[in-house]
């Protein structure tokens, strides 16, 4: 588990985080797009990517700007790389043993569950969740007024996914709100 986030203004993502996704784009676009994409971007962006450990926190803007640049290199769009991303590290991260165990969970369980993945990969902000009937639920980032509408989708592929792999097929739709997002989820099993 990381290590305690980074407190004050700025967003962080988790170590664990980082490193998926920079397996998955080294996977997906090549491990020569990802270095040339680190080449290219500030020394403290490359600095702060290159340090990302199991325990500890990389700032979100460090990542924004490395993502962002090993896309150009690649050849490809940053929007649906990053969601390409999500999902692959979404099945990498449950997709073993654990998608076999949560098709045996709750829907309750799963909903009330999903804050916590929030709040171990994101320093800022808080999520909440709740079932507002059978089948449906609602998610909720608070405190992250700024949260980029890259960040906003990301979120939204990555509850679908989740959920996929729980045996669930959702629909998940985000909206802007004044502290951060809100996802209106929708499943069947």
């Amino acid at each position: 588990m990381p290590s305690t986030p980074p407190s004050g203004g700025a967003q962080h993502l988790s170590g664990i985080a980082v490193l998926s996704a920079r397996r998955v784009l080294e996977d997906l676009v090549g491990v020569e797009s990802v270095s040339r994409g680190l080449a290219s971007v500030s020394e403290s962006a490359r600095n702060d990517y290159e340090a990302a450990s199991p325990i500890s926190w990389v700032l979100h803007e460090s990542v924004i700007e490395v993502h962002e640049a090993i896309a150009r290199e690649a050849g490809e769009d940053i929007e649906q790389l990053a969601l390409t991303v999500t999902e692959m590290s979404v099945d990498r991260l449950f997709g073993s043993v654990w998608r076999i165990f949560l098709r045996f969970v709750s829907d309750e369980t799963i909903i009330s569950r999903t804050p916590l993945m929030y709040s171990r990969t994101r320093s800022l902000g808080s999520m909440s969740a709740r079932i507002v009937s059978p089948g449906i639920a609602e998610a909720e980032i608070s405190g992250w007024p700024t949260i980029p509408d890259r960040d906003i989708a990301i979120h939204r592929v990555a509850i679908q996914r989740f959920l996929a792999l729980a045996g669930r097929r959702a629909t998940v739709r985000a909206e802007r709100t004044p502290s951060g997002a809100r996802y209106r989820v929708q499943w069947r099993e």
